[in-house]
């Protein structure tokens, strides 16, 4: 039976081994099987590289080639909403990223507005960039890198990465921009392709895909206006209406399956927040009665983010604290996540 130690690596593993799926999809030099079905994210999938792609230093430095080849095809604005919701500790990881590929690509930006948004470190205040993480210095740290508060030798390129598969229905964000330009109109077309129940309203839409309400509003205009999407509520003032995907004309001119939609913003997010507390507060959680009380509040915030992430996780059981011991609470906290994971994973795999 494993301990919490043992567990916590696991579900950490799971996390790094969804990931490498997805960026196997996108075309990253890895090798194993890609993810299908469930719709990739690219700027989510680039945000959680920056967090908990930290424990695997190849799938980090492929996610970096495959940027420096691809970084056309990421949404900048949107890249700026996902990274704002993290500390400015994973912001900074980004940030160095970000320069440093722009460096190796030979241009000013590949993610415009990220190293804009984000504060810089205090002066000489550096820490090991990969996790766990440990005291240690590299015989040549990579400047970029210090600058940005991180330690780490010389990224690893080598040029190797291809194209993302645009028939495989796991990119139907990427696929959508390639028809529609990068923007808010082809997200929003992207989530709709997606196989959610129902008709969705313009603020629903905006928590999922990441733009503001307007934006989403201002595309679904666009989309019901050319006849691809429709309002089953017209007449509305402002933002008003239900909107659906209008049959299923563009997935065949698409080319792809139906996609199944995860909000990988989120789950990503809730994922690494759960796992950086541990790390973060080792002392705590060391002792049931603090550690317990760390994975409580983490229950109350980041379970309701996961089961409303995509329509399979929101049947997953909540944890049950009532009544139990501080030490149950992260052993049902994990369990949590360990279902979840196991769902999400299924999912790729249809």
């Amino acid at each position: 039976m494993e301990n919490l130690q043992q567990r916590y690596e696991r579900l950490t593993e799971r996390t790094i081994d969804l990931m490498w799926r997805q960026w196997l999809s996108l075309g990253a030099n890895l090798s194993g099987d890609p993810a299908r079905r469930a719709m990739i994210d690219p700027e989510a999938l680039l945000m959680a590289t920056c967090t908990v792609g930290r424990y695997d230093t190849r799938l980090f430095d492929e996610a970096m080639d495959w940027l420096g080849g691809n970084y056309s095809r990421l949404s900048s604005s949107r890249m700026v909403q996902v990274m704002s919701a993290y500390p400015v500790e994973d912001q900074r990881v980004l940030a160095a990223v970000e320069q440093w590929v722009s460096k190796f690509a030979d241009v000013e930006t590949v993610v415009k507005g990220v190293r804009s948004k984000v504060e810089r470190p205090p002066e000489n205040e550096t820490r090991w960039l990969w996790l766990p993480e440990r005291k240690a210095t590299p015989s040549r740290p990579d400047e970029i890198f210090e600058a940005w508060g991180y330690l780490r030798g010389a990224p690893r390129i080598r040029r190797h990465s291809g194209s993302p598969d645009l028939k495989n229905e796991a990119n139907v964000m990427l696929t959508a921009r390639a028809m529609f330009g990068k923007g808010a109109r082809a997200d929003v077309l992207a989530y709709l392709c997606c196989s959610e129940k129902g008709s969705k309203n313009t603020l629903s839409i905006s928590k999922k895909v990441k733009y503001d309400q307007k934006a989403v509003y201002r595309a679904l205009v666009q989309l019901t206006e050319t006849g691809v999407v429709e309002n089953l509520q017209p007449g509305g003032r402002g933002a008003a209406g239900y909107y659906r995907i209008k049959g299923e004309a563009l997935l065949r001119s698409l080319d792809i399956k139906k996609p199944i939609f995860v909000n990988w913003a989120d789950l990503f997010f809730a994922i690494d927040r759960v796992l950086a507390d541990r790390r973060n507060n080792a002392a705590d959680y060391s002792s049931d009665v603090l550690g317990g009380e760390r994975a409580r509040r983490l229950t109350g915030s980041m379970v309701q983010m996961i089961r409303k992430s995509c329509d399979v996780l929101a049947e997953t059981p909540l944890p049950d604290i009532r009544h139990k011991s501080p030490r149950r609470f992260v052993d049902e906290l994990l369990g949590f996540l360990e279902q979840a994971l196991s769902e999400t994973e299924k999912l790729m795999r249809k």
